[in-house]
């Protein structure tokens, strides 16, 4: 499923959002196929709908996020004009969509959708015991989705260095305050190449700005910087199980 965790929260709350009566969220039942829930309020109903189509997707993944798809553009199309922002326009840019006042669109190729990536990331620091590292990732992802593209930077900053510490204690037993030396224990113990120390630094060093100190943030960097933070979280706690 493309679509995170996050966008389908995001989203059966803007079905409860668009629809005032259950006559209302019963047409989307029938719209979509799905038998009308008897649950006694709205926001069930709309949770129920969504899960219904996350569902359908097991068996047929490019037909359940069809569907969702198009549930997403009739509670968008549903907003008030000029009101642009909200959380769930947000998460997709995430899931690598966009919206462009009438359609969802793809903003980059399916390989690359974040939503599952930050899912999966998130239960990997976890089982780790990277509790630190996990909350800070969650507030980037948190702070991303309400369009706060400073505050994502900044906290993914710190997810990224409590990261590079914890897992070089963790491997080397050397415990270091600073991220590129506990980088270049794990590399001196053979966890990591040269070639993966200096990318790892390297990105380390580029994201010292524009978030934690002082600059200027927007929505392409602060995505980019949420998309490599999370492609290195992954490849590291796997590598270095």
């Amino acid at each position: 499923m493309r679509f995170g965790s996050r966008t389908l929260a995001a989203l059966s709350a803007e079905v409860t959002a668009a629809n005032r009566t259950h006559a209302d969220i019963d047409r989307l039942f029938q719209r979509f196929a799905v038998d009308i829930s008897n649950e006694p309020y709205i926001n069930r109903k709309a949770n129920t709908l969504v899960r219904a189509l996350e569902d359908s997707g097991a068996a047929d993944p490019r037909s359940g996020e069809a569907a969702i798809a198009d549930l997403i553009t009739i509670v968008l199309r549903s907003r008030a004009e000029g009101d642009e922002q909200n959380e769930l326009v947000d998460s997709l840019a995430a899931d690598g969509f966009r919206w462009d006042g009438e359609r969802l669109l793809p903003s980059s190729p399916e390989p690359a959708a974040l939503g599952p990536q930050i899912s999966a990331l998130e239960a990997d620091l976890q089982a780790a015991s990277l509790e630190v590292a996990s909350g800070h990732y969650r507030e980037a992802y948190e702070s991303f989705t309400a369009g706060n593209w400073a505050a994502s930077n900044g906290q993914l900053r710190s997810y990224i260095e409590d990261l590079f510490v914890q897992l070089g204690a963790a491997r080397t037993r050397h415990v270091r305050r600073d991220p590129t030396a506990a980088l270049q224990d794990l590399r001196t113990k053979g966890h990591l190449d040269h070639a993966e120390e200096q990318m790892l630094k390297a990105f380390w060093q580029g994201i010292q700005d524009n978030g934690p100190h002082r600059g200027l943030s927007e929505e392409q960097e602060a995505l980019f910087r949420l998309h490599v933070g999370t492609a290195v979280g992954r490849y590291l706690l796997h590598k270095l199980k």
